[in-house]
């Protein structure tokens, strides 16, 4: 059995319609691309919002919740106006943010269960509220009554 020939490694060149991220001028002008396309599938209100604001709100098909995304950090997901989790969609290429907030918003908009399968979803890291520490205080304290009063 022969060996397969050696073939050299081919040198990786940009796919077509894809900016390499050294061609700094080619990426600003797909950023400001995707930009344009947010802008212009976006309802007046959330128009405003983004340029205002720099973030868009889109209400979830299924849940009603209601999801900030931001150019620069995960989406912020929130149940009744309380932040409920955070996600964060990654895209299979190095695309311009402005393209992740177009997928983004269109799946949220159009098929919020697809959205959280494919999504990194992240539960919102609760807090010890007041009253309940004060629960726990007041069970510990009778945890102690009771075996003080039984070991006594």
């Amino acid at each position: 059995m022969t060996p397969a020939p050696f073939s050299r490694p081919r040198k990786s060149k940009a796919q077509p319609g894809i900016p390499l991220q050294t061609d700094r001028v080619g990426h600003e002008e797909a950023k400001e691309q995707a930009r344009n396309l947010l802008i212009k599938i976006l309802p007046p209100m959330e128009r405003e919002r983004l340029l205002k604001e720099g973030v868009i709100h889109v209400r979830g098909s299924r849940s009603g919740d209601v999801y900030e995304i931001s150019p620069g950090a995960q989406t912020v997901i929130l149940h009744q106006g309380q932040v409920s989790a955070y996600a964060c969609l990654q895209l299979s290429m190095p695309f311009p943010t402005y393209d992740r907030m177009v997928a983004e918003y269109l799946l949220i908009k159009n098929d919020e269960h697809l959205y959280l399968q494919k999504a990194n979803v992240f539960a919102r890291k609760r807090s010890l509220s007041l009253g309940t520490a004060v629960l726990i205080l007041m069970n510990a304290a009778l945890l102690v009554n009771i075996l003080l009063t039984i070991y006594r």
